[in-house]
């Protein structure tokens, strides 16, 4: 996903969601982009096995906020 200045990707609460979130883009000093939560309830649950749960790279003015981020691992040592 592609975020522009004063953009948002909103996860719904009490959801989950399986696998990295590695948004692109970006915001502005003035407009951050936002990367959160809407609703009522738990935070969104973003669940990763074995992978950067979320991999930020190269992006600037990203806000992430109001989620549940988690890597149980692959299980292998």
């Amino acid at each position: 996903m592609t975020l522009g200045p004063g953009d948002a990707l909103l996860l719904r609460r009490g959801s989950t969601c399986s696998g990295q979130l590695a948004p692109q883009g970006g915001g502005s000093n003035s407009s951050p982009s936002i990367v959160g939560a809407y609703g009522s309830g738990a935070d969104p649950k973003l669940v990763a096995a074995g992978t950067n749960a979320v991999l930020i790279n190269d992006v600037s003015n990203l806000i992430v906020q109001d989620l549940d981020i988690s890597n149980p691992g692959t299980g292998e040592p």
